[in-house]
C-alpha cells in the first residue's frame, strides 16, 4: 500500500489514484464515506467546517487526538462500523479546515473511545512515531 506522509496535504483524486492507482471508478465512498481498499479504510474529516455535502459534523482535535462523527444515521451495529473498529485494521484518517482544501494525512489511527450514538462517535489516537500536532485548530 502507498505510504502517506504526516503533515502532507493530498486532494481526495490523488489519494484515490495512489491507493487504487487507477481514475477508474471515482467517487462513491471516496466523497461522501469512508472508503475501504484492500482491508484499509480511509477517513475524510473535515474539522470546524461543513464538507462538501454540507453536512457539518463536531469533529475536532483535542490535543493530538481526533474527535470524529461518522455519517449522519451510523450507528455501532452497521457492519461496517463494527469492521472499521476491529482491532488491526489499518484505517488513515486525513482530515482539513477548509471546505475546498486538500486533507492532510494526520496518520494512521487507533480508536481509543467510541460512543454509541448516531452518528457514531469516536476518539482517535495516531500510532505516529512522534505525536501529531495539527497545524491548525479552529476556534471554539
Amino acid at each position: 500500500m502507498t505510504r502517506f506522509v504526516v503533515g502532507k496535504k493530498y486532494t481526495r483524486p490523488e489519494i484515490q489514484r495512489m491507493v487504487v492507482r487507477s481514475a477508474a471508478g471515482t467517487g462513491g465512498n471516496w466523497y461522501t464515506g469512508v472508503p475501504k481498499y484492500r482491508g484499509e479504510f480511509f477517513i475524510f474529516a473535515n474539522v470546524g467546517v461543513a464538507g462538501s455535502t454540507d453536512h457539518d459534523y463536531d469533529n475536532r482535535w483535542e490535543g493530538s487526538l481526533l474527535r470524529w462523527y461518522h455519517q449522519s444515521r451510523s450507528h455501532l451495529g452497521w457492519p461496517s462500523v463494527k469492521e472499521l473498529l476491529e482491532p488491526g485494521k489499518r484505517i488513515h484518517v486525513f482530515w482539513r479546515a477548509a471546505k475546498r482544501s486538500p486533507f492532510e494525512y494526520a496518520g494512521e489511527a487507533t480508536a481509543i473511545e467510541t460512543k454509541d450514538t448516531t452518528p457514531v462517535e469516536i476518539l482517535w489516537s495516531f500510532n505516529n512515531s512522534t505525536p501529531l500536532e495539527p497545524t491548525y485548530l479552529p476556534p471554539p
